[in-house]
This record gives structure tokens, C-alpha cells and sequence, in this order.
């Protein structure tokens, strides 16, 4: 039978299609027609676009995908934010390349930014489980409005753009709700890509991982042989600590029992003067030997990388050298202080370091921070950011670094204490030697936020006994814990044979001159250290009444551990405590060139006039001077041996004229040999 045989009645005839409309006029049959056509097109999978499924768009990911998607944005938004850092940083002159950030950092932020934008989509994936369509739609909102956060923060920031963290996240919601539609329809292309670079970018974690690792590694020293019987050597440096706050310097309260024991072993200076009344340009002296002109840039730049630094030359003596550092502002490896050390501590590498080292990380956290303060009702609840270490963490890290030591060769370390920098808050279950504890909310928050208040007009007598207390108990806290360490050592059997060096890179002021904290000026309260030398080579109970200048610190270490040549500058101190009190030494010099951008006394600083020099002669006269920009000068001069507190200004008596001139001679003969004659020097 042929097809369609038993068909009833005629063949149906053939139907000729409809005429077409009259150009320009549309049927409503050919609108429908097209109308199906193209939704058709649309629900009908494209072969040659992935972005779309079987069923149309693509639909989202599932939980899992989700959380994928979250760790792949945070990685690149974490790239994005370290490229940001490094490119805008070093074009607005930041403080310095890591913006006071741990040297792990190219590596941290990424990873901080991975692990928090997972957080957040953590609950978008719980939602999928019961409604896939809303929780995929909350968690791509919610992460299309965190990518570019990172990134952002930092470049507006470092451009000057000042925009609260809220704000720029809601035009980045609003940047979200326009380009997810697009962003959909290419989702299977942005997943292939996310599951291409992943690896690549996990790999590249774990090279600049390694990079950052060894990036302090600047020196290696030379064979063993050459450093065999020379002594160790400990260099610490107690920040923020005067001297006429200790007992050792005759202080009413009992303060540093433990240095004066130590003092009995060795040689105790009754007039040492740091070259500057901040950290960073005194600790550049102390560790190269130069004046802060010649190697401290300025407030916001590291130390100049060309001079030879006392780690870089011990290395080279063949000591192995360590330094393990308290004060994470202003001696971190950012500093250049870490030249020539083989192991550098500074930040500790921990969960929280990492999460802080990120832009929206620090936000959230210092957001977190005030919630539990408003929670807790305890204002002067502290940063859970790390902005410095305890004593008992420095010297752990130090103990545990001397215990794992291969061989035989001497060692120099070098460390770095910030107990008694404000605050003034001992650590938890430290005891408050002086006064009583401060329990109220307003003592509390004196303690923590006196240095930002502008005007310290307001501090009454009774708030200066709070600060006063507290700075004495860190103090005694402090002392304490350098004998614990120096009991460590003698009994491993090492304090005989190791040079001890005790100093401070400054001092702090309590309303002397009206003034409070450091760095605004070059009175006797921020320039006046302790400095204690004792070990081999050192006679014992011995004590040195000449003035001198910590610059001299590093010749007098090399000098005792018989360096061939005397590679640093500057001259050594061992002629004074022989007897030789004619000895060649540095001049007794302090400058400051930049105010504080956080200055402790607003405008009644004395550096805001003007940069600043200050000298002491053999007669004990000192000669301070403020070059006021295109204003001229101010001087003072002071008798210390009759004025100490330096309250009565010599300069206006014409009687001291001749004494003021040499005064005068005396600080221009050494400015204009290291900075052109100008009382500033230019990194002070």
C-alpha cells in the first residue's frame, strides 16, 4: 500500500501563503510570529555560548560552587589590593612601601581577603540548600559588592580621597546591581576562568610567600674562623625610657633594681643624650653611628641604605646575628633597621596580623573593636590590632632563637623593648607597682587616648599622678623582666662571656615646659637616656660622669669585641671609663627635623615653629635652636649644672653673651659638617 493509501474524499489542495503587508505595515500575525521566533532563539541553548545550560541562563552555582567562587574573588581582589598598595604608595609618598605592614604582607592580604569573602558567603550557601535561586542571588550580590572593596579602599586612600568604608560600599551595591544580568549570562566562562587561574594563583601565594621569607636575608657571614673567642654582644634598647626616672639615676621610687645590679657589673653613664627625642633617627645612630641627618630621611621614609650598618659588619666579623623588635611603628623591617641581620623579628605571624595586613580587614576589625568596647562599656578597651609586643614575648622569641643556635659562633642581638611607651598599662597579671590601679573607665582611657588629645590644658594634677604611676609600674615591669633574661643567660652560661649595652632611644616628657610625651622637642625629659655597658673587657661598679652621645654606641661595641678596623663612625667610649677624660667623643647633638603628624602637644610643640638643633658643650652649657622658616631663630641656653630642669633661659642675659656665642659656633662647626649648617638636618 503507498503512503497515505486509505485516505478518504480528494488530496487536500496545496494553501499559498499570505500575501505580504504593504511596506511599512506590520500584522499582528507577523508580530506574534516574530515574537515566538525570538523568545525561541533565547530559551534554545546556543552552541557556541557555554554561558548558557540546557534549560537558558546560567542559573547560578550550588553551595560548594558558591564558596569556590568566594575564594577565587578574594584571591584576585587580594592581588588587585597589593598592587594598589605597592603602585599608590610609593606615589604618595607613604610612610613607607608596606605601610607599616608585616613584610609578609604580598602574600597576607590575598589570603585574608579569600578567607573573608568565604565568611561571607558562608550564608548565601546555607540558603541554597533550601532555595537555590535566592541564595545564589544573595551570595553573588553580596560578593559582587565586596570584590572591588579592597582594591578601592587602598587607592582612595593613598590618593587622598577620604570616603568611609559604608559609603564606598554602597556604590559598589550599586555597581553590582548593574553588571551581575551581564555577569550571569557569561557564568560558565567566569567559573572556567576562576577554575583555570586558581592554581595559578595559589602557587603565586606560595612563591611570594618564599620571597618575603628571605627577604631580610642581606648579609651572610664570613667563615667561623675569624670570629672565634670574641664575646657576644647584647644591644637592648628599653624605648621611651628617661633616665631620671630610674632609681639607677637616683629616682625617688624603686624602678630598675635589676640595671642598677647590672650597672654594679659594668660602667653606668650619668650623662648619656640619645641624638634625637623619636625612635626611629635614634635608633638609626645607635645602629650605624652616623647623625640622624646622614641616615634617617624624615619622619615618613626608611633609613638611608648605603651606610654600613653594625649588624652588616658583625655578620661580617662572623657572628651570627638576630633582632627581635617590640615597637611594630617604628623599627619594623620597613625601617632599614633590619640591614645585616640574618633573623629579623617584627611582626609575629599570626591569623590576626594577616587579617589587619588587608584595607576591609583593619575596617572590620577596628569596627569589631568599638562594638565590644560600646558591649563591655570599656572605652579604653585596647586595638585588638598588634601595634607592639610585651617584654615576656621578646625575650621568649630571643630564648628560643639562642636554643636552636648550630655551632660555636658568637652572637650579636639586638633587642628592642616598648613597655614603657604610652599606654602606660602593664600586661595582664603584671603586677601595678606604683599608685593604684587604674580600674575606673576615666583612668583607663587617660591612659589610652592622652596622646591624641590636642590640647593637654585639661590634664589636672591628679591625671598627671595616673600617667606618672603608670609609666613608673611599666617601668619597674620592665626592669624585672630584663633580669629574667639575664638570669636565662647566666644560667646557659653565656652572661660572662657577653657584652651587655643597656640604653634608650628617648625619653617622655609629664608637663615639664607644659609639655607631655616625645618628639616636639629637645628639652632634658626627651633627650636624657640611661646607657650601661658592662661584660668582658668592662670593669665593674665603674661610673662615667663626662657627657656623652649614644652615636659613639656602635665604635665602643666594635672596639670591645676587637673589630681589625673601625668600619662605623664615630668614637669609642672606653677611654672614659680608663680615665681619659680628654678622650676624642661625639659631640653631645639632638636634632628633630619634622613634627609628629599626631604631635602629642598640638601647636605648643616647639618643633611645629620650626626644625631643631641642640648641643652640649664640656662646660655644660646647652644651646637649643628653632629655625623657624623664613622667621629666623629662637634660642635658649641653659647651665645644666645649676639648672638641670632646664627652666631659667640664659640667651636673654647679656651678661652670657660670649657663652652664647660659642654655644652658637660650637652647633654650627658640627651642622655644617653633616647637613650644610641647617638646624634641622634634613632627616631628624
Amino acid at each position: 500500500m503507498r503512503h497515505g493509501a486509505g485516505r478518504i474524499g480528494p488530496p487536500p489542495l496545496p494553501i499559498a501563503p499570505p500575501p505580504p503587508p504593504p511596506p511599512g505595515r506590520r500584522t499582528m500575525t507577523s508580530t506574534a510570529t516574530e515574537a515566538t521566533r525570538t523568545t525561541s532563539r533565547e530559551a534554545a541553548p546556543a552552541r557556541d555560548d557555554p554561558s548558557s545550560g540546557p534549560g537558558g541562563a546560567w542559573p547560578g552555582p550550588g553551595p560548594a560552587g558558591l564558596i569556590g567562587l568566594a575564594a577565587w574573588l578574594g584571591l584576585l581582589a587580594g592581588y588587585l589590593e597589593v598592587l594598589a598598595l605597592v603602585l599608590t604608595d610609593h606615589e604618595a609618598g607613604a610612610l613607607w612601601d608596606s605601610d607599616n605592614k608585616s613584610r609578609h604582607y604580598p602574600w597576607m592580604i590575598p589570603l585574608a581577603d579569600a578567607a573573608m569573602f568565604v565568611t561571607l558567603a558562608l550564608p548565601a550557601s546555607a540558603i541554597m540548600i533550601a532555595w537555590r535561586k535566592l541564595g545564589a542571588r544573595i551570595g553573588l550580590f553580596v560578593l559582587g559588592t565586596a570584590a572591588p572593596l579592597p582594591p578601592l579602599m587602598v587607592l582612595l586612600s593613598n590618593v587622598g580621597i577620604r570616603l568611609h568604608p559604608i559609603a564606598l560600599a554602597l556604590l559598589t551595591a550599586g555597581l553590582a546591581c548593574r553588571l551581575l544580568p551581564g555577569l550571569r549570562r557569561r557564568g560558565r566562562r567566569i567559573g572556567r576562568a576562576a577554575r583555570l587561574s586558581t592554581p595559578a594563583m595559589l602557587m603565586g601565594l606560595v612563591a611570594l610567600a618564599g620571597f618575603t621569607a628571605t627577604r631580610g636575608l642581606r648579609s651572610a657571614p664570613r667563615p667561623v674562623a675569624e670570629a672565634a673567642g670574641r664575646p657576644n654582644v647584647l644591644l637592648i634598647v628599653l624605648d621611651t625610657v628617661r633616665a631620671d626616672h630610674l632609681d639607677l639615676y637616683g629616682y625617688r621610687r624603686p624602678t630598675s633594681p635589676r640595671l642598677s645590679a647590672l650597672a654594679g657589673r659594668g660602667v653606668r653613664f650619668e650623662r648619656a643624650f640619645a641624638t634625637s627625642p623619636w625612635t626611629l633617627p635614634s635608633h638609626a645612630s645607635l645602629m650605624t653611628g652616623r647623625w640622624p641627618a646622614e641616615v634617617a630621611g624624615g619622619r615618613y621614609e626608611p633609613m638611608d641604605a648605603t651606610a654600613p650598618t653594625l649588624a652588616e659588619v658583625c655578620s661580617r666579623l662572623g657572628y651570627e646575628t638576630a633582632g627581635f623588635v617590640a615597637n611594630l611603628f617604628y623599627c619594623t623591617y620597613a625601617t632599614g633597621l633590619d640591614r645585616g641581620f640574618s633573623h629579623y623579628e617584627d611582626f609575629p605571624a599570626t591569623p590576626m596580623r594577616a587579617l589587619v595586613s588587608s584595607a576591609l580587614g583593619t575596617f572590620l576589625v577596628d569596627q569589631a573593636d568599638a562594638l565590644i568596647r560600646n558591649l563591655d562599656q570599656d572605652p579604653a578597651r585596647p586595638s585588638s590590632r598588634i601595634h607592639s609586643k610585651d617584654a615576656d614575648t621578646i625575650n621568649r622569641d630571643f630564648l628560643r632563637w639562642l636554643d636552636g643556635r648550630r655551632g660555636d659562633r658568637p652572637f650579636f642581638a639586638f633587642l628592642n623593648y616598648f613597655d614603657a611607651h604610652d599606654p602606660y598599662l602593664v600586661p595582664k597579671g603584671a603586677e601595678h607597682r606604683f599608685g593604684r590601679r587604674p580600674e575606673a573607665n576615666d583612668e583607663r582611657q587617660l591612659l589610652q587616648h592622652w596622646w591624641f588629645w590636642p590640647n593637654k590644658d585639661g590634664i589636672t594634677p591628679e591625671d598627671q599622678d595616673v600617667l606618672v604611676d603608670g609609666y613608673d609600674s611599666c617601668l619597674a615591669y620592665l626592669d624585672e623582666r630584663i633580669g629574667r633574661l639575664l638570669d636565662e643567660l647566666e644560667g646557659r652560661g653565656l652572661l660572662e662571656e657577653t657584652i651587655v649595652v643597656v640604653t634608650s632611644d628617648h625619653g617622655e616628657a609629664f608637663g615639664e615646659h607644659g609639655l607631655y610625651g616625645h618628639g616636639g622637642s629637645l628639652y632634658h625629659d626627651q633627650i636624657d637616656v640611661p646607657l650601661i655597658v658592662a661584660g668582658p673587657g668592662v670593669p665593674e661598679g665603674t661610673r662615667v660622669a663626662e657627657a656623652v652621645s649614644l652615636r659613639d654606641v656602635p665604635a665602643t661595641i666594635l672596639d670591645l669585641i676587637g673589630a681589625p678596623e673601625q668600619e662605623l663612625p664615630g668614637s669609642s667610649l672606653a677611654p672614659l671609663w680608663e680615665g681619659q677624660t680628654d678622650a676624642p667623643r661625639s659631640p653631645r647633638l639632638a636634632t628633630v627635623a619634622g613634627a609628629n603628624p599626631f604631635p602629642p602637644n598640638g601647636v605648643r610643640s616647639p618643633v611645629r615653629l620650626g626644625r631643631m638643633a641642640a648641643i652640649i658643650d664640656a662646660q655644660g652649657f646647652k644651646y637649643i635652636r628653632i629655625q623657624m622658616e623664613g622667621r629666623g631663630r629662637l634660642e635658649e641656653l641653659y647651665q645644666l649644672q645649676i639648672d638641670p630642669g632646664e627652666e631659667q633661659n640664659l640667651a636673654r642675659f647679656p651678661q652670657l653673651a660670649p657663652a652664647l656665642d660659642a654655644s652658637r659656633r660650637a652647633l654650627d662647626e658640627v651642622l655644617g659638617g653633616i647637613s650644610g649648617g641647617d638646624p634641622g638636618a634634613p632627616g631628624g
